[in-house]
């Protein structure tokens, strides 16, 4: 299966990097080529939350449905999205370094059921990657200019 990482250090508590990423509404805020977040499970995020994600990739918008798969406060977070034949699984880890600095590290595997996908895999993973460091620079920014109140696109 294709995969990208990324990874980053956040000079903000732990437990507000996962909170603040954790909460699907701000994806549309810090992911880069996400829009447009709806039909968010009512209540906190936990396992099983589902949402739907409005994203341009690639020159394409995609609609995807999402499914948190890992929620382990504060350490963890994962979700499943899927867009026709393809399916992502999307996991995101939280370390502390030092005091109030920590660690984001994604990981994005992605498996697509149509032969074209199969052969622009290599293309697909350098560009998911690209993606997904330039999406964690901006929620480092975000947080350490910011803060976790920063108001999100959707509100």
């Amino acid at each position: 299966m294709p995969h990208a990482h990324a990874e980053t250090t956040i000079n903000r508590p732990i437990e507000e990097v996962f909170s603040y990423v954790s909460t699907p509404q701000n994806e549309s805020h810090w992911m880069p080529g996400a829009s447009k977040i709806s039909n968010v499970t009512d209540g906190p995020t936990h396992l099983g939350t589902t949402y739907d994600s409005l994203v341009h990739f690639l020159g394409r918008n995609m609609d995807f449905k999402v499914e948190v798969t890992e929620y382990d406060t504060p350490r963890a977070y994962g979700y499943r999205a899927r867009h026709g034949r393809i399916e992502s699984h999307r996991h995101v880890r939280f370390e502390p370094v030092e005091d109030g600095v920590m660690r984001i590290t994604m990981d994005l595997e992605a498996e697509g059921h149509h032969h074209m996908l199969r052969m622009a895999e290599e293309v697909l993973i350098r560009a998911g990657q690209r993606h997904d460091q330039h999406g964690l620079e901006n929620l480092r920014d975000i947080l350490e200019t910011h803060g976790p109140d920063h108001p999100r696109h959707d509100d």
